[in-house]
């Protein structure tokens, strides 16, 4: 969200580049680009050039980039480039001028672009990915889920093992709270609340049709949708409870900082967060393949990393549980899980 807001700003403030030339000869370069536009259909020829294209090229660039849930990089450097010669340029005719108008016009673009820069670069880089599974690993990590649902019911629906942690989330929510079970799965952790809290108002999302519908079967009491959980501003309500129980092993830990951001807007004063995932090393992530030979890719993350995020996200009193895991192979995993309250600033 940050980066796609540095973006458009870096459009916007391009608008206002300007340029004097000649006798009383001047132009803004929006003033520019709406004769460029004129000059496509009439004289295509007229505006082949690269202090006329390059400019274009980067905000074409940059307007892509808005509809990326996260700007790639790559591709927010080359729109920064481009318009970035034009404006050193610029900045270069207004110093040798002298012209204060000229240099001042290209203040908000450079500085935006220098700030910009500088969050590209201390941006943590995703794990890098084969470029033939780029595209589709959430894809088919998304489909195996829908198509494994009714044998997750089947293993999971009552499973205990978690319930100490389930019990130190629901005793903080009020007994007729609105709680948020992303990635709801056939309903099981919903199912637990709802037994020790009956008046509690639950909305469940997750990604598959097939988990959502049993979900719905298994709790007519509450509501359950299908939902990208990277893009819970969707959502237009608060909650005084969000649970995720291991979704953030199927997030890189830039999906993650952006997922306990929006936690964030969506919890009401004092809200609590509950997040489960594995601890462990992020170069051990990678595809895991069940007996049915279906894949998901599942993040290991650092247990301190994903502490430092809820702290920068302005949340506190982070409680921390530990639960051994049995794997298929008879070792022994720990599974982590974080309760946090959301923190409010009162002047």
């Amino acid at each position: 969200m940050k980066q796609r807001l540095l973006n458009l700003a870096l459009i916007l403030t391009s608008l206002l580049g300007y340029l004097e030339w000649g006798q009383d000869q001047s132009v803004f370069l929006f003033q520019a680009e709406l004769d460029i536009l004129i000059k496509l259909f009439n004289d295509p020829g007229s505006i082949l050039h690269p202090l006329t294209l390059f400019p274009l090229l980067g905000q074409l660039i940059l307007f892509f980039t808005l509809f990326q849930s996260k700007p790639s990089k790559i591709p927010s450097f080359i729109g920064i480039g481009c318009l970035g010669s034009l404006f050193l340029f610029i900045l270069i005719a207004g110093i040798l001028g002298p012209n204060l108008k000229i240099i001042l016009c290209t203040l908000p673009f450079l500085l935006s672009a220098v700030y910009s820069i500088w969050n590209l670069k201390t941006r943590k880089s995703k794990k890098v990915i084969p470029i033939f599974n780029f595209m589709d690993t959430y894809q088919e990590t998304f489909e195996t889920w829908n198509q494994i649902a009714k044998i997750y019911e089947e293993k999971f629906m009552d499973l205990s093992l978690y319930n100490d942690s389930y019990d130190a989330f629901s005793n903080n929510l009020p007994p007729m709270a609105k709680v948020l079970d992303v990635g709801c799965g056939p309903g099981n952790i919903s199912k637990y609340l709802l037994n020790k809290k009956p008046n509690l108002e639950i909305l469940g999302i997750d990604i598959s049709q097939n988990m959502v519908d049993l979900a719905n079967k298994n709790l007519p009491k509450a509501k359950f949708q299908v939902m990208d959980f990277r893009n819970l501003n969707k959502l237009n309500m608060k909650f005084q409870g969000i649970i995720c129980g291991f979704g953030l092993p199927y997030l890189s830990l830039e999906e993650i900082d952006d997922f306990i951001q929006q936690c964030y807007d969506l919890l009401s004063e004092e809200g609590i967060l509950y997040i489960s995932f594995v601890p462990g090393n992020t170069k051990n992530s990678g595809f895991i393949t069940g007996m049915n030979g279906l894949r998901v890719y599942f993040n290991y993350h650092d247990s301190n990393r994903i502490n430092e995020i809820l702290k920068k996200n302005l949340f506190q009193h982070i409680q921390t549980m530990e639960v051994p895991f049995n794997k298929k192979d008879d070792s022994k995993e720990i599974h982590q899980i974080l309760i946090a309250t959301k923190y409010i600033h009162h002047p």
